[in-house]
């Protein structure tokens, strides 16, 4: 769903979908190089991957999706998807197929009937044209025209014509007086996304929606400058509509019922009534927009008086007035079947020889019609040819140092389903492997290259177009970059609109969508039309599919060397002149609001940014003139990681998935991004000068965040930020270390690293509604046994704080508040039992630091972390996933406390579940790029305990191991342990763990 790029002179042409905007002059991303070698100079590898492709497999491919037909809509989403894995499988890659449960709708009968002033009728027809020359067009189980999510319903009324129905649209009409409550809305193409122009005609009182694309959008290329329509020409097809989604998209994306978690078949389900409209909607083609807009001719405001941008259209016989008072109404029927229904993402996988480090590429596989040549089949084809180029490179020997995953999106059309309900799966794993994620949604629907990246990846970007040979008919032959430098040069922000929206906007993960669109002067594409086809493809888009091969050879370019180069090529310090020229743009905003707004906490944190990129590029160069990959490793992780400090501040108001602070789709847009999202939309929204000071707080925290990730600490025996007098530092006792480090679940993102502001528990797969982020907390394990006894350590322990670990009245409640304390860090020290000999230099540095705050130090007993246990799960503050082995349809909800007592089971809530897949909870931190990951799974050792791990996360290289808890009851859990770059030393699981997450070793 993005609506791709135009040139400077390029005409407002769709994809899936994304709105073009004018590029702000502040904006630095023009990359000019005089010294672009051609033809390109490409290593042995690199002549793999690009003679890999060849145009006409591609083609090949393009059909075979093209004509992969469902036989009902409720189908449309699942097809080829087997295909797909297996021809990925074909190429050597290790394919699967991740099921979720989502919430769709179909339509089962719709009718929109005109009646005018005298009483006479006419009926929309409600279809497109079948064509002769375009078979694809003729199937008769074509999907119908309509609206995803948009509910069933009628409305009877008289209708307004509000221009592109955006808010600023809906103001002007107040202005001039003109009444909407209980109209039918006549809204056009372009601007907002199509959903947030229906929630804007229902915020103001009206009772449905009619949408139709507009000639005048289709720049150069129309029937009235001589242009003959297709199939006989490159003009529009008057009778082509527009389907697509009208789910809120600016307020969450993925399954509506299931928000911010991953929608399975017992997922708890939500209100939809935030993200879904309740009045009905239909789309039409301009052909019958045309006596809709007639009838209005004359009445109410004049589309001159009205005076907004692109209001008037190019409907032959329309003045685009508002209509009131023309006496014309309209009858709105739409009847949708809603059900729930499983969907398949295509995940193919090549393992790396670094497992803490992933490369993902995606594209998504639905469409809304039998077709789909550009969206998505030109991306679907794309990616097997790239799958083919990667195996070929394998046979060489060859083998990624980073993981590469590729992934064929379901019910993306709907709202970037697929993809968002697999990250919300996956997150706690993905904040921490992540390299970048790479789209290609629209590979092509015409000539010019379009790239939106974030800043981190435009370098390698920039460098791999010149590696690429670019189709240009009618001239000689140039890279991909002369073309992309003709035609832009920049980089665009991404907001919303396709698959990348998960990754960059909640898991802060670098990303970048490509494709390549038409300018004023191509054929039009027809955006989720019949007309969609390969033989549009084949006669106007692409002929040939010289441009799909490029595009091809360049995402394969990219995923190569994110995925192989000893460096990861992403760069931080790109980030800097965006973030200035961001600045510089909000700077204007307040401005032009004639508001007040000290912005000087967000100009120094991104000066410290600078600072911390500036010391990170010369830690690198160090690394790499010295050879130390160890210190390789460690810049590799900071590259990867530190975009994660930008997702760290929690979400937008009312919109809490969207959580990156840097950019954000607009409230008003769906599409188009809004930087410095917090800030400025309280300054243009909400008007709420107070908010947006709060914002330009959380916003220059969350830049601090990253760059305290890019930050060097020499010293490990502090904390850092350091703790102040006052800070709240919580030492739990000897017996929570098993639980709350040794069996993660959850305890969800709320328990953070200080140093990084990143999870140090992981998420688990169905978080709980209402919950809430705590604090930072940073937990800190040593020693390596285990053992019921009170230990030496202890005991020296609370000797130096001075402090009795006796239980007291109302601990619970005290700790309670203490979390509640946003405005101090607040640490968990977990400490094992019996210990004899020499205290280890990592404790006495540890007892050190803390000894200075003893005064607000809580030394919890085994019996306290029950009763705070269950205060916090009381208060949906903690959740952990067990599976029980004595009742398997069950699991409990436990908080940091494992469940070796029976109160926990018969007290807490019990929800069905599965096995529960905990990921990785601390980050490799330094040189310490040692990754150990664990999963919990049922009791029975036995081939269900490995078959568990290999349905959970194939690794190659990896150990397995079984650890079982001792416990005072048989129902205790299996961690399986797997160390992925060596054998186990002796260390208990969970102190591996930690030893290699915190400490130095």
């Amino acid at each position: 769903m993005k609506l791709i790029h135009v040139l400077a002179a390029v005409t407002g042409v769709q994809a899936c979908q994304k709105e073009i905007t004018a590029r702000h002059p502040h904006r630095h991303s023009k990359r000019q190089d005089a010294n672009v070698t051609f033809p390109p100079v490409l290593d042995a590898n690199e002549q793999i991957i690009v003679n890999s492709f060849d145009n006409t497999t591609i083609s090949t491919w393009s059909y075979y999706y093209g004509q992969s037909i469902p036989a009902s809509p409720e189908h449309m989403l699942t097809i080829v998807r087997s295909w797909t894995a297996d021809r990925w499988a074909d190429n050597g890659f290790v394919s699967r197929l991740d099921e979720y449960y989502v919430y769709l709708n179909y339509p089962v009968s719709h009718s929109l009937t005109l009646t005018y002033a005298n009483g006479s009728t006419w009926e929309a027809s409600l279809e497109e044209a079948v064509l002769a020359a375009d078979d694809t067009t003729s199937y008769p189980n074509r999907i119908p025209t309509f609206h995803g999510y948009s509910p069933t319903g009628n409305a009877s009324a008289e209708y307004v014509y509000v221009g592109r129905g955006q808010q600023i649209d809906f103001e002007r009409l107040k202005e001039l007086g003109v009444e909407l409550e209980g109209k039918i809305a006549l809204a056009k193409y372009g601007g907002p996304f199509r959903g947030l122009k229906v929630k804007n005609a229902q915020d103001n009182g009206m009772v449905g929606v009619v949408t139709f694309t507009d000639p005048g959008d289709d720049g150069n290329i129309t029937e009235a400058n001589g242009y003959a329509a297709y199939p006989d020409g490159p003009a529009r097809n008057p009778t082509s509509v527009q389907r697509g989604s009208v789910q809120f998209l600016s307020t969450y994306p993925g399954d509506p019922t299931t928000p911010g978690y991953a929608s399975k078949k017992d997922s708890p389900r939500a209100d939809t009534s935030i993200n879904l409209p309740y009045i009905p909607s239909l789309p039409i083609s301009w052909l019958e927009a045309q006596p809709l807009l007639q009838a209005l001719n004359g009445h109410g405001t004049s589309g001159e008086e009205v005076n907004r941008t692109r209001w008037v259209g190019a409907i032959p016989g329309a003045d685009y007035s508002t209509g009131v008072g023309s006496g014309a109404s309209l009858s709105l029927s739409n009847v949708m079947k809603e059900n729930y229904t499983t969907i398949w993402d295509a995940i193919g996988i090549i393992n790396g020889t670094n497992a803490d480090e992933v490369v993902i590429l995606g594209n998504h596989r639905d469409a809304w019609i039998v077709g789909g040549a550009s969206d998505p089949n030109s991306g679907s084809a794309v990616l097997v040819e790239l799958s083919k180029a990667f195996g070929k490179l394998m046979q060489t020997g060859w083998k990624p140092t980073r993981t590469i995953i590729l992934a064929s999106w379901d019910a993306e059309e709907y709202g970037s389903i697929g993809s968002t309900e697999w990250v919300e799966e996956y997150i706690p794993w993905l904040k921490t492997a992540a390299v970048s994620y790479l789209n290609v949604d629209i590979a092509v629907s015409g000539p010019y290259p379009y790239t939106d990246a974030t800043p981190d990846l435009h370098q390698l970007a920039t460098s791999v177009m010149k590696k690429v040979i670019y189709p240009t008919p009618g001239s000689a032959s140039q890279t991909l970059y002369d073309v992309w430098l003709n035609v832009s040069g920049e980089f665009g922000v991404l907001g919303a609109g396709s698959d990348y929206v998960p990754f960059v906007h909640t898991g802060g993960i670098a990303s970048l969508d490509l494709g390549a669109g038409g300018g004023a002067t191509d054929p039009i594409y027809h955006y989720h039309s019949n007309y969609d086809t390969y033989h549009w493809m084949s006669e106007f888009g692409d002929p040939g599919f010289h441009t799909h091969k490029a595009i091809g050879q360049y995402i394969a370019l990219l995923a190569y060397h994110l995925s192989s180069d000893v460096v990861l090529p992403l760069e931080p310090a790109d980030y800097v002149p965006e973030l200035e020229s961001y600045l510089s743009d909000l700077n204007d905003t307040v401005a032009e609001a004639n508001a007040t707004i000290d912005l000087s906490a967000l100009s120094s944190a991104i000066s410290t940014f600078a600072s911390a990129a500036q010391d990170f590029n010369a830690l690198r160069s160090q690394a790499v003139l010295a050879n130390d990959m160890a210190l390789v490793s460690t810049v590799n992780h900071k590259a990867r990681d530190f975009s994660r400090g930008f997702v760290s501040q929690g979400g937008l108001a009312g919109r809490e998935y969207y959580k990156n602070l840097l950019f954000a789709p607009g409230l008003d847009t769906g599409y188009a991004p809004v930087t410095f999202p917090g800030v400025a939309e309280s300054v243009t929204f909400a008007k709420d000068i107070e908010a947006a000071q709060e914002w330009v707080g959380k916003t220059a925290d969350a830049v601090l965040v990253a760059a305290g990730i890019l930050k060097t600490y020499s010293d490990w025996t502090t904390f850092h930020p350091p703790l102040k007098s006052g800070s709240k530092v919580l030492v739990n006792a000897w017996h929570s270390r098993d639980s709350t480090v040794g069996t993660r679940g959850y305890l969800a993102e709320w328990i953070h690293n200080v140093n990084t502001a990143q999870p140090v528990c992981a998420r688990g797969s169905q978080p709980v509604s209402g919950e809430q982020r705590l604090p930072p907390v940073v937990t800190y394990l040593v020693d390596d046994k285990e053992d019921s006894r009170p230990s030496k350590r202890r005991r020296m322990m609370e000797n130096a704080l001075d402090q009795t670990p006796d239980p007291r009245s109302g601990l619970a409640t005290s700790m309670l508040q203490l979390l509640e304390d946003e405005d101090q860090p607040v640490m968990f020290c977990n400490f094992d039992d019996d210990q004899e000999g020499e205290e280890p230099a990592d404790v006495r540095a540890m007892r050190s630091a803390i000894q200075q705050f003893a005064d607000s130090v809580e030394i919890l007993s085994y019996d306290d972390v029950n009763t705070v246990t269950s205060e916090l799960m009381q208060t949906d503050r903690m959740r952990f996933q067990y599976p029980w082995a004595n009742d398997p349809g069950k699991r409990s909800v436990l908080g940091s406390m494992p469940p070796c007592t029976s109160k926990h089971r018969l007290t807490l809530d019990i929800h069905s579940v599965k096995t529960a897949k905990i990921e990785p909870a601390w980050l490799a931190r330094n040189s310490l790029p040692r990754r150990v990951v664990d999963y919990v799974v049922t009791l029975n050792q036995d081939t269900a305990t490995e078959q568990a791990w290999r349905n959970l996360r194939p690794l190659e290289g990896a150990s397995v191991k079984s650890w079982n808890h001792t416990c005072r009851q048989r129902h205790s859990p299996i961690a399986i342990n797997i160390d992925t770059k060596g054998p186990m030393k002796s260390w208990t699981m969970a102190s591996l763990r930690l030893r290699y997450g915190l400490m130095r070793g």
